[in-house]
């Protein structure tokens, strides 16, 4: 049996993580940066991605950022979808790119969508692709105890793709 490690981070919370490059990506619900750990989980940068004065966001009024996932050399950071408007964004950040660019996306359309197809309560909780698709996880809760698997092509899911310059 191994040991287990842990290492405190001075983050105000973590709900997603990647790995990319020899490094780790990680995003919180209510955090308005995406923290870069080295392999020896050491913090190496953190990357603004939500302009906010506060380190962290109300819950009122939080992306509640849940999920990431790597396509390329793309990271996508999905808001989870129950709480109109403030939960229906997402961004996609080119971790190749020299100048820093992030480009938020409007997934009200496909959390729209979604919702069209009988899934009355969106929470997306997890993210992944696998080849021209995304395939999100919603998650049931007590009052709407149904768990599914979001299956929609790429050209879709991003339509709505607006480019910002990181701080």
């Amino acid at each position: 049996m191994s040991d287990v490690q842990i290492k405190k981070l001075d983050y105000p919370s973590a709900s997603g993580i990647e790995f990319y490059d020899g490094k780790l990506y990680v995003i919180g619900d209510d955090a308005t940066n995406l923290l870069v750990l080295d392999s020896n989980l050491n913090i190496v940068d953190s990357i603004p991605i939500i302009d906010y004065p506060g380190r962290r966001i109300p819950k009122d009024i939080k992306p509640d950022i849940e999920a990431v996932a790597l396509r390329d050399d793309n990271l996508f950071v999905f808001g989870s979808g129950s709480l109109s408007p403030y939960r229906n964004s997402g961004w996609k950040l080119n971790l190749k790119e020299i100048e820093r660019y992030s480009y938020s996306l409007d997934l009200e359309p496909l959390y729209s969508k979604v919702k069209g197809w009988g899934i009355d309560q969106i929470n997306i909780e997890g993210a992944c692709f696998i080849k021209e698709q995304l395939i999100l996880v919603n998650r049931g809760n007590k009052g709407y105890p149904a768990n599914h698997l979001i299956i929609t092509d790429l050209p879709y899911s991003f339509c709505c793709a607006k480019r910002h310059r990181f701080i």
